[in-house]
């Protein structure tokens, strides 16, 4: 008996009297024997001449999706036609591809199943869309090292060697999670990558507003509109991320309490800091006339930076600026530990910070104070 095997139509068999074969109709040669005890997953066929017998698992220990990819596995392993002995019929030779979920099939499986938060998901989608569509249709087993290699050079080259990591160390991360969902053990197609010396490491920016520069940027951006202006001061009093920024609402603040709060973060923690005496007035003027919910700075805000460096000579992004934020939080002497509450880092392997060491918003209301007027100083604003 022929049919498409799935999960939903295994279950819905009965028990025979006798065992029985069924034959998948998408892969020759994948077949579940059902008998009164087990339902059993085999691939049986004819290899260069000779009868094989490969046991793949247990149905429902090991479902439809998971046998059909230890098939596949087995079929790319060892060869690349085969030969699919009906029992009725001579056998021959089918020369076919061999079926396979594509590149943008197990993203999509991979998306939902790692439950990864919307920012996650749109850089992943993002990255996919830009530097992998060519792959998309592409079965995921048909990736070869050689493949890897020219994808990745085809980015470094033409656009940068931090997308053209990204985008490697994306296709790894579904080329992983798949093999480890599927039990099937893929061939490493990634290492020959890096040991050939051609996978390059992303360099860190490291650009910071020094303090000359500082002084400089509080002389021209008079010269700015007074929304960009605005955005360029709190980034630098909050140290926010540009994603945050944009996030940020009338009911994101708390005037009373002198408190702001974002619940959606890079990091997926919520981040709440003081309002400092410099801060406060520019987010009231920033509130003034805008809805609970409406963002404080419209979606082209992530675009400002490049406008505000052309109109005063200083040239930074919105990280630029975060970065400006810490490194004057550490000359004026706050502490590691207060630096990163501020930012909202993880504690990552800091076994004193991960167990031991409390923030609460009300430690921080003396640091941001000392940081928002030193930075206020080096611009000179009154």
């Amino acid at each position: 008996m022929q049919a498409h095997l799935t999960d939903s139509y295994i279950s819905r068999i009965k028990t025979p009297d006798s065992r029985v074969e069924l034959k998948d109709t998408r892969i020759p040669g994948f077949t579940l024997r059902v008998g009164k005890r087990a339902k059993v997953w085999y691939f049986r066929s004819t290899v260069r001449s000779e009868r094989v017998s490969i046991k793949l698992g247990t149905w429902p220990v090991v479902n439809a999706e998971m046998a059909r990819a230890r098939c596949i596995h087995w079929l790319q392993h060892n060869r690349d036609t085969y030969t699919v002995d009906s029992g009725n019929t001579p056998s021959r030779a089918v020369n076919q591809p061999i079926p396979s979920p594509t590149l943008q099939e197990v993203y999509d499986q991979y998306i939902k199943a790692k439950q990864l938060r919307p920012t996650s998901v749109a850089t992943y989608s993002k990255t996919l869309r830009l530097y992998l569509s060519e792959y998309a249709a592409k079965p995921l087993t048909g990736f070869t090292s050689q493949l890897v290699r020219k994808l990745y050079a085809g980015l470094k080259n033409k656009i940068s060697v931090a997308k053209a990591n990204s985008a490697v160390t994306l296709l790894k991360a579904i080329w992983r999670w798949w093999g480890a969902t599927q039990e099937v053990e893929l061939p490493d197609v990634f290492t020959a990558l890096t040991a050939s010396g051609e996978k390059q490491r992303t360099r860190a920016k490291d650009d910071v507003l020094i303090d000359s520069q500082l002084r400089e940027l509080g002389k021209t951006l008079g010269k700015v509109r007074t929304e960009k202006r605005l955005f360029t001061m709190v980034g630098l009093y909050t140290g926010l991320r540009l994603s945050e920024l944009l996030k940020l609402t009338p009911s994101c603040i708390d005037f009373n309490n002198r408190l702001f709060s974002l619940h959606e973060t890079k990091n997926g923690r919520p981040h709440t800091l003081p309002i400092s005496r410099e801060l406060e007035p520019i987010l009231r003027q920033l509130c003034a006339s805008k809805g609970k919910n409406t963002p404080l700075f419209p979606a082209q805000a992530k675009n400002w930076c490049s406008a505000i460096a052309q109109a005063t000579g200083i040239t930074f992004s919105a990280h630029t600026l975060r970065r400006t934020f810490a490194s004057q939080a550490a000359k004026i002497g706050l502490n590691t530990y207060q630096i990163k509450a501020m930012l909202n880092h993880h504690a990552g392997g800091d076994i004193t910070q991960l167990h031991y060491i409390r923030f609460t918003v009300d430690d921080l209301f003396t640091p941001m104070q000392l940081l928002n007027t030193q930075i206020n100083k080096l611009m000179q604003i009154k």
